[in-house]
């Protein structure tokens, strides 16, 4: 059986969602074979399933193995007393459970002082949960951020290690220029550079522009920059290659992405300041790609720039909860985004 002092409870938490998949998938392949994980294995909605089922879940014992895992994806909405409830169930887990809370949470900066600091959104040290978890043995919180642009270059390399290869120095800040923090993106396309070397010598620049970029192939980030600068025909000619290609999650998390950072410019251009002090912080990077980002942040109000996060979280959820084609969702969006960029 697992040891009572094992971090058997966990909540991952951030906005790095491909680290956080691959670190739910490395759980998954510690309860044995597939046949084994899949018998040993639940996957919740915090949001629609009950603290009874919950309850239930992780009280039920592995079978045919030593340990079951429960994936909790997204906390439940508790009051209180609800609260207390919930903690009473992870008090009562056994230790052959390993329960994994997973929460989309991001970082976001505050000023103290003179001073910039980051936070996170959700999972912070005021959270109850949070709290609650810093003293047991057998709990633990693991964030997972994106990293920021300035972090790109060592990821890159890091990352083309764990797949068995190696990118030069230039290679790996060539692709960051192309694909900035979206660990997804980045990881998709390590894999086909170091395909394409086959092992016979590390990654180049050459082999990034050739393969990589706008100059040798349909890539996410140009369509956006299409699609943010009112080239709407240019972003649904690239959008449709980019789908034969690619999942759509994928494209719609580059979206999100992106939008996420024109959030970030327009409300340091609302408050007066240099927009060029976000490449410090790692939220944009500098030169050209940067100039780029804070021009397309300048067509959109911070009104219009929320309503249209919010749109894009509302159909990252439907795309997950009903049978709605996310690829055509992103064709109309594309559509009606370039006609607001070229305003």
């Amino acid at each position: 059986m697992a040891s009572p002092e094992r971090r058997n409870i966990q909540v991952l938490h951030g906005d790095d969602s491909f680290s956080i998949a691959r670190e739910v998938k490395r759980v998954l392949q510690q309860l044995g074979s597939p046949t084994e994980a899949e018998m040993n294995s639940t996957r919740l909605d915090g949001k629609t399933t009950s603290l009874e089922e919950i309850h239930n879940a992780v009280t039920t014992l592995p079978f045919f193995g030593n340990e079951r895992l429960v994936l909790l994806e997204s906390l439940p909405k508790l009051d209180k007393s609800r609260q207390e409830k919930f903690v009473k169930t992870l008090e009562g887990i056994p230790p052959s459970t390993i329960l994994l809370m997973v929460v989309e949470d991001h970082q976001r900066w505050y000023k103290d002082g003179s001073q910039w600091q980051q936070t996170w959104e959700t999972l912070n040290t005021s959270h109850w949960l949070a709290h609650w978890m810093e003293n047991r043995p057998n709990a633990a919180v693991k964030a997972f951020p994106l990293p920021d642009t300035r972090e790109m270059d060592a990821w890159i390399q890091k990352e083309a290690a764990d797949q068995g290869g190696k990118f030069a120095p230039e290679a790996a800040h060539e692709l960051g220029q192309y694909t900035g923090n979206d660990t997804s993106i980045a990881s998709q396309e390590i894999g086909k550079l170091l395909m394409y070397v086959n092992g016979a010598r590390p990654v180049s620049r050459e082999d990034v522009i050739a393969l990589v970029s706008d100059a040798g192939s349909t890539d996410v980030f140009t369509m956006l920059d299409a699609m943010l600068e009112g080239r709407t025909r240019e972003a649904q000619q690239m959008l449709h290659r980019l789908l034969d290609d690619n999942p759509p999650e994928k494209i719609m998390g580059a979206v999100v992405q992106r939008f996420r950072q024109l959030l970030q410019v327009r409300d340091t251009l609302d408050t007066g300041d240099d927009p060029k002090q976000l490449v410090a912080k790692g939220i944009i990077f500098g030169g050209k790609q940067g100039d780029r980002v804070i021009s397309q942040a300048q067509r959109f109000s911070m009104r219009s720039l929320k309503e249209i996060y919010h749109r894009l979280l509302a159909l990252d959820i439907q795309s997950k909860t009903s049978a709605v084609d996310l690829g055509v969702n992103l064709e109309i969006l594309v559509v009606e985004l370039g006609q607001q960029g070229a305003k």
